[in-house]
C-alpha cells in the first residue's frame, strides 16, 4: 500500500531554558511522525551545539546533552524493535550544526563557524535544505525495510 509523505515536525527552533534542565526533556519532546508507518527523529534543536558527533565522539563538558542524545538514539532503536512487527519503520538523522534562523547570530562566533567548516569533507556551511532528501527518502517506500538506525547528515564531519 503507497505511503503519502506525512508532516515533519522540526525541534530546531530550541526552547529557552537553562541547558541542563532543558536537553532531556527537549529532545525527547520532538518526534515526527511521517505519513502511516514512519516515523523519523530529527536529532538537532540548539544551535549552539554540535549534534551528530556528540554520541559519535562524547564531546566534552555537555554531558547533559551529549547523554540526552544519546538517549534519543537509543529510544530510537528500542522503538523500531517494538513497532517493527506492524511494519513501522523508526530512524533518526542526526545532523550537523544546522544554520536554520537569523538567531543563531550572536551565539555561534564566525570563528566557531569557520572552525566547523574546516572539520567537514564538505567545507560549507550547512541549511535545513540540506536534510530534506534524507527526510524525504525515511519517509518514502524507499527506506521500506529499514529501522532503528541514525543517520548522519553532516558534511561528513563525522564518519562511521
Amino acid at each position: 500500500m503507497p505511503r503519502k509523505i506525512g508532516q515533519v515536525c522540526n525541534a530546531c527552533q530550541a526552547e529557552k531554558r537553562p541547558e541542563s534542565e532543558g536537553a532531556i526533556p527537549l529532545n525527547f519532546k520532538f518526534v515526527a511522525v511521517c505519513g502511516s508507518g514512519k516515523i523519523v527523529k530529527i536529532g538537532g534543536s540548539d544551535p549552539r551545539y554540535p549534534i551528530s558527533g556528540t554520541t559519535q565522539s562524547g564531546t566534552p563538558f555537555f554531558l547533559h546533552y551529549v547523554s540526552s542524545k544519546a538517549g534519543v538514539l537509543g529510544f530510537t532503536r528500542a522503538l523500531a524493535r517494538e513497532v517493527g512487527g506492524d511494519n513501522i519503520c523508526v530512524n533518526s538523522i542526526m545532523p550537523g550544526l544546522t544554520i536554520s534562523s537569523p538567531n543563531q547570530e550572536g551565539v555561534t562566533s564566525p570563528e566557531q563557524l569557520a572552525d566547523r567548516r574546516k572539520r567537514r569533507a564538505i567545507q560549507r556551511d550547512q541549511y535545513p535544505a540540506d536534510l530534506v532528501g534524507t527526510v524525504i527518502f525515511l519517509a518514502s517506500d524507499d527506506s521500506d525495510f529499514m529501522t532503528g538506525q541514525a543517520i548522519g547528515v553532516d558534511g561528513g564531519m563525522n564518519m562511521h
